[in-house]
């Protein structure tokens, strides 16, 4: 690209300044701290928090970054489970390995809201860098989270010469949390994504940013802006002022590796999977523009809107700068005096300028401009540096000690190898103490007299999450961590009333995540790729064929395909349903909360009561039975003309005798799977 010449002073023609800003973004951790699966008891390489610090650091070598996250971190795993019954003394160990890798800037996920409030906030209040949310609020009582944040930093040019660059960076997260979240009630108010990124972005240019950068704990989703988007960022790079986005809370990977920019919209963007399996780095090319020659603030000023201070020498920092004195901590480290502290506390505010909601008259004009950029992942590799992981040992050494508590024993194994193939005794288990919670409930409230059907779905079933992303629980003693590895998140029992013509077509769109199958062709992957394994919903209680010779009837945002549908054959105890029965159906919070493939079913369902968290009704009902042996069938059967095979991938460790379908071992995908064909 040919650069625009601009006037010196003296007259004489030279280039514009250019300086590289390098922006590394974690998302979706779920607790992943170290390297370990605390489901299996195994070491995963390649995953982790701490693991990535190794990975930040050698980046930091190579020149300046700065360090954000995305959200969802501190839910997800036996770990957080631990922590999350109370607040731990001190730092919590996700707070506290961020301040010694010195992150900048985070934003919220939903699945950080899952232990409460009070508890977000107490753990909040040790980071050492700023957290903020541009579309979420409290009802009650003030915000703990900041809604913009606006860093100042020096980048050297090519010529060594260090310019100010001011960094506008927002947060948002699906404005369906405080429906997922249960327990929120009215107390968290989140705002539709779009119109609070225009507004966040407004400001922040108001403010005087020169470059505005997401944390979008969104996905990708689809590219037309509509009201309450839960995945909302293809939409979002549409929007003029934005310069870089992190993307979240799909689990996905991009870009994919055989893009080689990463843009959407031609804008930079990246989205780095889960539970510290990837790095995001963005890279963007800023070109000094002509409103660069009004004067830069003078030391001790303040950028327009932020608070005053008495000092604020420390506003402007330096990115990079080599010190003759003695290296900085870290090389994005604005200071030594400001730098994140492993003991943590309250951010510094002479570290940070943060946007008000109110902007200032005369804002500064930006004096920089985006003339390229560039997204890439980068796969975590290497061992967690001794003092980052020391952070997570005593946690990590309770964990251990807490889980390993036994619960109940169980005859099978409880395993979702062969869950999308129709066998899935863990599966059967959670329906059966989903139903016997329930009964008693309704028996002791005197609710409606009728039959009750159980909606589960596989978790843990492969997939994105990939080789070793699959419940499977050994016969013999059932512990508290086997309780937490068949039901991981914190979703409560949710009870809805429907008809015979709902429920159809609610198993048409959890039959939609099969690909359709035709007779006598080469065999396709038997698994659509953009459906999750957990959006596949199994209604225990019901009996059931999804014909595979038919075509799917919905797309995996929910709309319909056009196609008639592909259940067969549904019945309760042997009786064909009718469009107009009723039945009640235990789900969860999560399934209600009306987006994505389930965005209608709210609508098309009557609401009957809440319960408590699935996981503890699973943990009492296991205790309570003492000894356990669930079926592994499940309700359905899949059908598909005899000729007919498909591709189905798995865990190395699934045993072929499972599956209810013929099988035959192809080999092993790169990615780490038993690949196999399935015949009919």
């Amino acid at each position: 690209m040919t650069a625009t010449r601009a006037p010196e002073r003296n007259g004489a023609l030279a280039a514009p300044s250019r300086v590289r800003l390098r922006i590394l973004a974690t998302s979706d951790i779920h607790m992943h701290l170290l390297a370990h699966d605390y489901y299996t008891g195994r070491e995963t390489p390649g995953r982790g928090l701490a693991p990535l610090a190794s990975v930040v650091a050698r980046l930091r070598e190579e020149g300046p970054a700065l360090l954000l996250d995305n959200g969802d971190m501190f839910q997800g795993n036996p770990l957080a489970d631990h922590l999350g019954e109370a607040p731990p003394e001190g730092l919590h160990p996700a707070i506290a390995v961020m301040n010694a890798m010195g992150f900048d800037a985070a934003t919220l996920g939903n699945h950080d809201f899952g232990y409460g409030l009070d508890w977000l906030e107490e753990v909040m209040a040790g980071a050492a860098f700023p957290i903020i949310s541009s579309n979420a609020s409290l009802a009650a009582r003030p915000t703990p989270w900041r809604r913009t944040i606006l860093l100042e930093r020096r980048l050297p040019d090519a010529a060594g010469q260090l310019h100010l660059l001011r960094i506008g960076i927002f947060g948002v997260l699906p404005p369906q949390t405080p429906s997922w979240e249960a327990g929120l009630g009215g107390a968290l108010k989140v705002e539709d994504i779009l119109t609070a990124s225009a507004r966040a972005i407004a400001d922040l240019r108001a403010e005087g940013a020169d470059v505005v950068i997401a944390l979008a704990h969104s996905g990708i989703g689809p590219p037309e802006p509509a009201p309450l988007l839960e995945n909302a960022v293809a939409a979002m790079s549409q929007l003029a002022g934005l310069d870089a986005i992190i993307a979240g809370h799909a689990h996905e990977l991009f870009p994919p590796e055989c893009d080689g920019e990463g843009l959407l919209n031609g804008i930079p963007a990246a989205m780095p999977g889960f539970a510290g399996s990837h790095l995001a780095e963005i890279i963007l090319e800023l070109e000094r523009s002509e409103a660069a020659d009004l004067p830069e603030p003078a030391k001790g000023s303040r950028v327009a809107g932020s608070p005053p201070r008495a000092t604020a020498s420390r506003t402007v920092h330096t990115i990079g700068q080599t010190s003759a004195r003695a290296p900085e901590p870290h090389p994005l480290a604005p200071d030594a005096a400001a730098s994140p502290t492993v003991q943590g506390g309250a951010p510094d505010p002479d570290r940070y300028s943060h946007a008000n909601d109110q902007a200032s008259a005369s804002p500064p004009s930006p004096r920089w401009r985006r003339v390229g950029g560039r997204a890439r992942l980068i796969a975590a590799k290497g061992a967690a540096p001794a003092h980052i992981a020391a952070l997570v040992g005593p946690a990590h050494r309770a964990t251990l000690a807490a889980i390993a508590r036994p619960v109940a024993r169980t005859d099978t194994a409880l395993s979702s190898h062969f869950a999308l193939l129709g066998a899935d005794a863990g599966l059967r288990l959670i329906a059966a103490a989903k139903r016997a919670h329930l009964a008693a409930l309704l028996a002791r409230q005197g609710g409606p007299e009728l039959p009750i059907l159980c909606a589960v779905s596989p978790f843990r079933a492969g997939g994105r999450g990939g080789p070793l992303h699959y419940t499977h629980v050994r016969p013999g003693v059932m512990r508290l961590s086997d309780i937490a590895e068949l039901y991981q998140f914190t979703n409560h029992l949710t009870a809805v009333i429907a008809t015979g013509a709902a429920l159809r077509g609610w198993l048409e769109r959890a039959a939609s995540i099969f690909a359709q199958i035709a007779p006598g062709a080469a065999p396709e992957p038997l698994i659509r790729p953009q459906f999750p394994a957990y959006q596949f919903d199994v209604m225990d209680g019901l009996a059931y064929e999804i014909d595979l010779s038919a075509p799917p009837a919905f797309n995996p945002d929910g709309t319909p395909t056009g196609a008639p549908g592909r259940i067969r054959n549904l019945s309760e105890n042997g009786r064909a349903l009718h469009p107009e029965d009723e039945f009640i159906v235990a789900t969860n919070s999560y399934r209600l909360a009306g987006v994505s493939l389930y965005a209608s079913l709210p609508d098309q369902t009557r609401h009957l009561l809440n319960a408590g968290p699935v996981r503890d009704i699973l943990r009492d009902y296991c205790a309570s039975e003492g000894q356990l042996a669930p079926s592994a069938a499940l309700p359905f059967r899949l059908i598909a003309p005899q000729s007919a095979s498909a591709i189905f991938d798995t865990s190395p460790d699934a045993d072929p005798n499972a599956s209810p379908l013929p099988l035959a071992l192809l080999g092993t995908t790169a990615e780490g799977f038993a690949r196999y064909r399935v015949c009919f």
